[in-house]
C-alpha cells in the first residue's frame, strides 16, 4: 500500500490525487472509521431486494463494469452477482484489481458514455434519428 505523504497538512488529511480510503487507513483513528465503513455493509436478504429493484427492469440504463482480477470480489463470483441481479446478458470488464474507479476511470467513463449514447440515441448507438423522422 502506498505511503501518504502529508507534507504541511494537518494530520489524517490527504495529499490531492491520494485514494480516499488510505487516508481513512492512515489516519489518526489507524483505521477505525474505514472498518467502520466496511462493517456496516448489510448483507441481508432485505438489503439484497433493494440492490436488485435499484437495476433490474427500471427504466434507465443499467450495465456491470467490473474489474477483470479483483482478488476480493472476483468477477466469476461478485460480477456475475451483479450481472444476475441486473438481468443483463453480459459484465463489461477492465483491467485492474479492487479499485477500478481510481485505476481505471477513462475506461469506465467511455463505457458510461457509450451506455448513455446508446440511450438516447446519440450518434453509434443504431438509433439514430433519420432525416425523415
Amino acid at each position: 500500500m502506498s505511503r501518504l505523504q502529508f507534507s504541511g497538512r494537518e494530520p489524517g488529511t490527504a495529499v490531492p490525487g491520494t485514494p480516499a480510503y488510505l487516508a481513512l487507513i492512515k489516519g489518526p483513528d489507524h483505521g477505525r472509521a474505514f472498518l467502520q465503513i466496511m462493517r456496516s455493509t448489510e448483507r441481508t436478504a432485505a438489503k439484497q431486494a433493494r440492490y436488485r429493484a435499484a437495476v433490474r427492469d427500471v427504466p434507465y440504463p443499467v450495465q456491470a463494469v467490473w474489474a477483470r482480477d479483483d482478488p476480493t470480489m472476483t468477477l466469476a463470483v461478485y460480477g456475475e452477482k451483479a450481472r444476475a441481479a441486473a438481468g443483463l446478458p453480459r459484465v463489461h470488464t477492465v483491467p485492474g484489481k479492487h479499485f477500478p474507479q481510481e485505476d481505471q476511470a477513462p475506461a469506465i467513463a467511455r463505457l458510461i458514455a457509450e451506455l448513455a449514447l446508446r440511450a438516447t440515441g446519440g450518434p453509434g448507438s443504431g438509433h439514430e434519428l433519420s432525416a425523415g423522422s
